[in-house]
């Protein structure tokens, strides 16, 4: 894990502030810190000042050795990396990347039962998992909880 020092400004009251972040982590080196992507919390900061919440975006590398990598806003590329390597532009990508890829869903096929979704129902659409046993890919819309079953072809 490698920690570097930030300067930010929060987006609804331009207070600066210097914030220290982890700029790598590998897979099992801090579950605490993976259960934070999983939930949605790790790219998010609260202000001191004004008290509102907000998305962070700073040079992110996270790797799961024999399966995948993601990055977020970085801008020197891997060398030699022997796992796929995806790039985010965002918090919210990167946490929905992640929590599609540790799932073990088809990243493709989870944006494509989305998208599908959204135009059925006309309304806010979020991936929750994938049971690989059953095939079975399990949606919030809006609220409520839909399950698909979607075999995919074995690669």
């Amino acid at each position: 894990m490698n920690k570097r020092l930030f300067s930010m400004t929060c987006p609804y009251c331009d207070h600066p502030f210097e914030i220290l972040k982890e700029t790598v982590l590998i897979a099992g080196m801090d579950p605490g810190q993976e259960e934070r992507i999983q939930n949605g919390t790790y790219f998010s900061h609260v202000c001191s000042r004004c008290g509102r919440l907000y998305a962070l975006a700073y040079p992110f590398y996270y790797r799961k050795p024999g399966s995948y990598a993601i990055t977020l806003a970085w801008d020197k590329p891997e060398k030699e990396s022997p796992e796929r390597v995806y790039s985010c532009a965002t918090g919210e990508q990167f946490t929905k990347l992640f929590r599609i890829l540790e799932s073990q869903a088809d990243w493709r096929v989870v944006f494509r039962l989305e998208r599908l979704l959204k135009q059925k129902y006309n309304k806010s659409v979020v991936f929750e998992s994938f049971d690989s046993n059953k095939s079975m890919y399990y949606f919030f819309v809006d609220s409520d909880l839909k399950a698909i079953h979607c075999k995919t072809k074995e690669k």
